[in-house]
């Protein structure tokens, strides 16, 4: 198995606590998504989604890739697998391939985001709930119209 996927709020506890220690995550960082890359299923390795940006272990060094460098990332995927993110970062899995493909997903989220937000938001959410209502993401006196 190359990796799995955890999306919070159902981040196991003890693989949160793992992935905080091991990638060192700021203490304030808010825990978005894990994936865990160990055979034995810890997330002693993997990497670490954040409000902020990922964190990871790649070659015994941890590192912190905001998003907002994420444009200047090469996300490249080499042979033994792993993902370069720039010269000398990079994270080694087993389903590298499909990590630089998440990764590059996010990115491109991140770039429409910062673009657009309110067109980012039509396009990406079916829905809103405000409490029971839900709001539909086509009508022009949604609320994030003033986002533009």
């Amino acid at each position: 198995m190359p990796y799995v996927l955890h999306i919070a709020p159902l981040i196991p506890a003890k693989k949160l606590i793992n992935a905080r220690e091991r990638y060192a995550v700021p203490a304030d960082e808010v825990a978005i998504a894990v994936i865990d890359t160990t055979v034995w299923g810890s997330a002693k390795t993997g990497l670490m989604f954040g409000a902020q940006g990922v964190y990871f272990t790649g070659s015994s060094a941890t590192h912190a890739v905001p998003y907002s460098s994420f444009q200047q990332c090469e996300l490249q995927v080499h042979n033994p697998p792993f993902v370069q993110f720039s010269p000398g970062v990079f994270f080694g899995t087993a389903g590298a391939p499909a990590v630089a493909k998440l990764l590059r997903q996010v990115r491109k989220f991140y770039e429409d985001w910062q673009q657009r937000p309110a067109v980012f938001l039509s396009r990406n959410v079916t829905y809103l709930r405000r409490g029971r209502q839900r709001i539909d993401p086509t009508d022009p006196a949604a609320p994030w119209r003033s986002l533009r």
